[in-house]
């Protein structure tokens, strides 16, 4: 019996980029991955400071980093009771 060392082929099949993007797709359909975390995924090799410029970038562009509207709204005041 032939028997392989798993130095030779390392720790398992790397995902396809495509298979990666359908994962990422399906997770952000589900708003269950933040873009931090997909910036993450697709560059591993980015540090800290590029991820938060890049999440930065994606959020500007998409609108998704606009205040919230309902914060601005006047709020009830606890001791009143309606």
């Amino acid at each position: 019996m032939l028997l392989l060392d798993a130095a030779q082929f390392g720790d398992g099949v790397a995902e396809s980029e495509q298979q990666t993007a359908t994962t990422l797709d399906l997770l952000a359909r589900a708003g269950a991955v933040s873009t931090g975390t997909k910036v993450r995924i697709l560059h591993p090799e980015w540090d800290d400071t590029a991820v938060q410029d890049e999440v930065a970038a994606i959020l500007a562009e998409t609108g998704a980093a606009a205040p919230d509207p309902v914060a601005s709204f006047p709020q009830p005041d606890q001791n009143t009771h309606l």
